[in-house]
């Protein structure tokens, strides 16, 4: 009987440890999940991070493009400087966030202000797949920090030499409310002295630009 006890005792200890532990997908940077490319799992102290679970972000397949085929478009809120030179952009409260698990905020904030078609955030906003029988619909504009994750040492996600844009408004140009940061990125000697993980992965253009570039998008949704 005391040996059932200690067995019964055992078990309940192990199954305390091994059921509070996720049950999920294992998944990994490149995987194809839930109708893009996983290219961040969220970690300890990352907004949305839940212990014993696994939830990241996945990017789309492709850049996206409007529905005149440009791959190109202005981040929005801005008027055309070559056509208008004396407006001001708009500042969008609200979009300035940089960090992991911020570019639905920023999307949306962007969105409740900028009414123009074929925007970045709207572009993203607007984009849907259907991916193993599922259809995927909650997409954004990432922000600074979350872009920078989709490619590392030897495997990329992004296209080189291209610029995107990113959902987070400059805060340190002056006048503020004309700039929004743009990544670019291209590939060459890994490790020090550049200051990222993703060595391989050189971030440019982070002093921003302005709102009525046009530049390349690539949408990202939570998992």
């Amino acid at each position: 009987m005391k040996k059932l006890k200690g067995f019964l005792i055992m078990a309940m200890v192990i199954c305390a440890v091994s059921c509070s532990k996720d049950d999920g997908p294992f998944l990994e940077y490149g995987d194809n999940y839930q109708g893009g490319i996983v290219f961040y799992i969220l970690k300890n102290g990352d907004k949305g991070y839940v212990p014993g679970e696994t939830h990241g972000l996945i990017a789309s397949f492709e850049d996206l493009q409007t529905s005149d085929g440009e791959f190109e478009v202005p981040w929005g809120c801005c008027p055309d400087k070559f056509k208008f030179p004396n407006e001001v952009c708009l500042n969008i409260t609200g979009s300035e966030n940089e960090g992991i698990g911020y570019g639905q905020e920023n999307t949306q904030a962007i969105l409740e202000v900028c009414d123009e078609p074929n925007i970045a955030a709207r572009l993203c906003d607007d984009y849907s797949i259907e991916f193993e029988g599922e259809v995927y619909d909650d997409w954004y504009l990432p922000t600074y920090k979350e872009i920078t994750k989709m490619n590392k040492p030897k495997e990329y996600i992004l296209e080189h030499a291209i610029t995107y844009w990113t959902s987070t408004q400059h805060k340190n140009r002056e006048p503020s409310q004309q700039y929004a940061i743009q990544v670019f990125g291209w590939v060459d000697q890994c490790g020090p002295p550049y200051p990222y993980d993703e060595a391989c992965w050189h971030v440019g253009s982070f002093g921003g630009e302005q709102k009525w570039i046009k530049s390349r998008v690539r949408a990202v949704r939570s998992f």
